[in-house]
């Protein structure tokens, strides 16, 4: 009796796992859309040096990438649950892998899912290399007009009186004409 009581378990928790599955996957697609739309305007307020605009940006990129942790975890603990329905071994716990043990449209949904998540995360890396790039970019232009900015600002030495090296002429700031005769 106890055989039957777990096949009918599994019949009534795998179609349970695999819409929970779903759906998180699903959520997760949603998130990781938004967050190519963040990079995307992360892009354009790097190119044109919003800062005020790049750091609201960044704290919705932060919130988005913590939400995504969470769906993450809340998938590999549903992904888990269900493989372990199907039989499949800790170390296959892959989506590709459960697609393969199911069957028809459940399975066909599972792979396309995997793909398009698949490529938003290759999208999203993409973007944020390229964001890095243009962040590395502004820093050495930063970086560039800090170094004139000090440069203007130190004392530059100038020749004084008998050739020998004196400060610069602060001193006489404003005097068009030397008061020595």
């Amino acid at each position: 009796m106890m055989n039957v009581e777990n096949i009918q378990t599994k019949q009534i928790t795998q179609p349970t796992h695999y819409s929970s599955l779903v759906q998180v996957l699903g959520e997760l697609a949603e998130l990781y859309e938004n967050l190519l739309t963040v990079l995307q305007t992360e892009k354009s307020y790097l190119i044109h040096a919003e800062i005020e605009k790049l750091v609201e940006n960044n704290r919705a990129k932060e919130a988005l990438l913590y939400k995504i942790r969470y769906m993450d975890r809340r998938r590999q603990k549903i992904a888990s649950e269900f493989a372990i329905s199907l039989g499949l071994p800790p170390e296959e716990l892959r989506l590709l892998e459960i697609a393969k043990k199911l069957k028809g449209n459940e399975a066909e949904n599972l792979r396309s899912i995997h793909k398009t998540l698949n490529m938003q995360v290759e999208r999203a890396v993409d973007f944020n290399r390229e964001n890095e790039g243009y962040a590395h970019s502004a820093l050495k232009t930063l970086d560039g007009a800090i170094k004139d900015i000090q440069q203007s600002v130190t004392v530059k030495p100038t020749y004084g009186n008998k050739g020998q090296m004196a400060g610069s002429h602060e001193s006489n700031a404003g005097n068009f004409v030397s008061k020595e005769a």
